[in-house]
């Protein structure tokens, strides 16, 4: 990041982002976890049928940022570290207009383990590899090593469902590597 984006310059930016994801039934959600944002496309509820998934294609998100990045003249990146420092300082202003980019944004302070849930839930539903990486970040920063801590920070957010078996093994090889010397 050489410069930083204006605010007024953001704002614009991030109102452009709502509307493309509001025009195609779609809200994103930015949230701030560990010094790093983290973004989930949902479909937004009531405007049409996608069966029991919650959650958009992940890449679908990357693209919309991409086009306001080139119709903006942004960085391609403007998203991950200008929207770091904005819902860094959202949250230090106790802000509560989560819905400020209403409709098509919502901006979070969540805790990680909704996050983690969130990532999880877009690799049983979408099969994400980005997903994952971001799933290997939260564990380790959270100290999460094994399968059966995963599944517990997940089913207190979805009672009675599975940690699916990529996660699982995920899990797995992660805390093998952490073991070996």
């Amino acid at each position: 990041m050489n410069d930083l984006i204006s605010i007024a310059k953001l704002d614009k930016a991030l109102r452009r982002l709502a509307g493309l994801l509001a025009a195609e039934g779609l809200e994103m959600e930015l949230a701030l976890c560990y010094g790093r944002v983290f973004v989930t496309l949902y479909h937004a509820p009531g405007v049409s049928d996608h069966g029991h998934a919650i959650l958009a294609e992940p890449g679908r998100a990357w693209d919309f940022v991409r086009e306001v990045a080139d119709k903006k003249g942004l960085p391609q990146e403007w998203l991950k570290e200008e929207g770091k420092l904005f819902l860094a300082f959202f949250g230090a202003r106790n802000r509560t207009d989560y819905d400020l980019f209403s409709p098509g944004i919502i901006l979070s302070l969540h805790e990680p383990r909704h996050v983690l849930t969130m990532k999880i839930r877009e690799v049983l539903e979408q099969g994400s590899a980005d997903a994952c990486e971001d799933i290997r970040f939260l564990t380790q920063r959270m100290g999460l090593h094994t399968p059966a801590t995963v599944s517990d920070v997940y089913r207190s957010f979805f009672p009675g469902e599975a940690l699916p078996g990529r996660v699982a093994a995920l899990m797995s090889a992660q805390g093998e590597q952490e073991e070996s010397p």
